[in-house]
Formats: C-alpha cells, sequence, structure tokens
C-alpha cells in the first residue's frame, strides 16, 4: 500500500518558515478534524464547547481550556458530541524550527528524541493547573503574531515563544520515555494502509471480510484490531466518513435530491441512510438541506 496514506498534503506555514496557525469554529457533525497525520507537531485547544479527540487509540472529551499535543506521525482526528459545538485554535509546526540547520547538542538532547518517538508528551492536558495556562497564554499569543504578521521580525518571537513552551513542557516531570517496538510499528503502518483504503472505497460496498483481507487477517482479529485503535467499528467509522461527505453535498449542491446524494455517497437504501444521517447529525436530511439553503 501507499506510505503517504492519509498524510495531511496541506503546507504549514513555509519552508524556511513552517509554522502555521489556525482557528475553527465546528458545528455538532460528523467529523470535527478528519483522521489524518502529518509529521509536524500540533498543538491543539478548545476555546469553547467540547468535542471527542483522539491520537492513535487514545480519546478523550475535551472542553474549554483543554490541551491536546499530537507528535509527528500520530494519526489524530475528533468527532462531535451530540448537539455540542466546539471552537478551537491549533498551532502546526515542525520541530526543527527549534534548532539551527546544524543540529547543536541543545537540539540533539531536548528535541531529537522527541522527533524520534523516543520521548513524548502527554496527549492530552487537563484546563485547570498553572502549567496549561501558561501555555494557553503563549499559545495565544503565538496565534495572534502568526496571524498579524505584521511585524518585522515576528518570526524570531514566534520561535522564541516556542521555545518558551517547549521548556515549560521539559519540565513539567511529564514526559514518557517510549521505544516502540517493531509489532508497535507495524500495528501503526496498518492502521494508516486501512484508513486510507475506507477513504478510497468509501462510496463503495465494503465489507469488514474486505477490509480484513488487505491486511492478510482473519475477519475476527481485524474487527477487534480496528475497534482497539480507533474506539468504533469499522462500519461506524465508514458510515461517519460517508455521512459527512453527504452532509456537505447537501450545502454544496442544495438542488440535487437527496436519494442521488445518498446513493452516491455508497448507501444502497434511502430508508437507511435517513437512520444514519438522523443519528449522527440529529436532523433528517431534508430539514438539513432546508437549514443549509437559508
Amino acid at each position: 500500500m501507499q506510505t503517504k496514506i492519509l498524510k495531511e498534503e496541506r503546507h504549514h506555514g513555509t519552508k524556511f518558515f513552517p509554522v502555521a496557525v489556525y482557528e475553527e469554529h465546528q458545528p455538532p457533525e460528523i467529523m470535527i478534524v478528519d483522521y489524518h497525520w502529518h509529521e509536524e507537531l500540533e498543538i491543539l485547544w478548545v476555546l469553547e464547547g467540547e468535542g471527542q479527540f483522539q491520537i492513535d487509540g487514545h480519546r478523550e472529551v475535551l472542553q474549554a481550556g483543554q490541551i491536546m499535543l499530537v507528535p509527528p506521525y500520530a494519526i489524530h482526528g475528533g468527532i462531535p458530541l451530540p448537539g455540542q459545538y466546539c471552537t478551537f485554535r491549533a498551532i502546526v509546526f515542525h520541530p526543527r524550527i527549534l534548532g539551527g540547520a546544524v543540529t547543536d547538542m541543545l537540539q540533539a538532547k531536548f528535541v531529537e528524541p522527541f522527533l524520534a518517538g523516543h520521548n513524548r508528551f502527554p496527549d492530552f492536558l487537563p484546563a485547570a493547573t498553572p502549567l496549561s495556562a501558561n501555555l494557553r497564554s503563549i499559545f495565544n499569543e503565538i496565534f495572534t503574531r502568526c496571524r498579524q504578521k505584521g511585524a518585522y521580525g515576528y518570526e524570531l518571537m514566534v520561535k522564541g515563544l516556542l521555545l518558551s513552551a517547549w521548556s515549560l513542557l521539559l519540565g513539567s516531570n511529564l514526559i514518557t520515555t517510549q521505544k516502540l517496538s517493531a509489532r508497535e510499528k507495524r500495528h501503526q503502518e496498518r492502521m494508516r494502509d486501512i484508513l486510507y483504503y475506507i477513504h478510497e472505497h468509501q462510496n463503495e460496498a465494503i465489507s469488514n471480510q474486505e477490509l480484513a483481507n488487505q491486511l492478510g487477517v482473519s475477519e475476527a482479529y481485524f474487527c477487534r484490531f480496528f475497534k482497539r485503535s480507533m474506539q468504533m467499528t469499522p462500519i461506524e467509522y465508514i458510515q461517519r466518513c460517508r455521512i459527512k461527505e453527504a452532509a456537505a453535498k447537501l450545502q454544496q449542491h442544495p438542488e440535487q435530491p437527496i436519494i442521488e446524494i445518498a446513493f452516491g455517497c455508497g448507501f444502497n437504501n434511502l430508508s437507511y441512510f435517513n437512520l444514519i444521517f438522523k443519528r449522527l447529525i440529529g436532523c433528517t436530511p431534508t430539514i438539513y438541506k432546508s437549514r443549509s439553503a437559508k
């Protein structure tokens, strides 16, 4: 299978300044953040509302003030809670910006172990701690500086702020040391493989057996493997992908009949599509379509 599986193609920042910031206000729909991975480190913190976020197989409900730290190459994403909006900010940066063109002693000691996957910060940080409060202050300042981009030399200020945040995290005594076994690395590769296959074929009829065949394992083993990794069954994940696409099409092409959208997104029964849509979105496709048209 392809090695770019679910690798995000978006460029974060520039070649010489690989830092980008984002703010998203997500309504209660299917995916807050599509499952993906990238070689950069990502920091996400919730401003309002709440959502369910996941890094590899670790899932957590994040509320206002909580922080998610995504290491390089980790598969991550988020899904909403019923009826809940979620507003969050994110900083995505390549850790090499913390060092220089030539690896020095500080970079080798404090940055490289994280790039190599030997050290890891906590995936999630609670809101009500002095560490999180200090980090949010730094992250919001980085966000403001990157959005303004007006002041000459703002890149130096951003780099300094990132180093300050990195230093706070290093001094938190929350770092875990890990060395992935060959089996664990293979597990991650397999997960990337299967998610890529699903995204490439989600509008086709896909069975658990077909997915199991892609990995050369039994159907029973595959279903256990997938649920342990994603905290949902393969069918539930496929349904979310299909309904998210359908919801987008209902917004973008209100003139298109609902049955055409349903069949085009992989459903072969309109009643079943309506049932799953209402379960995940909270209203029928007809109501959702009429709201989008306003």
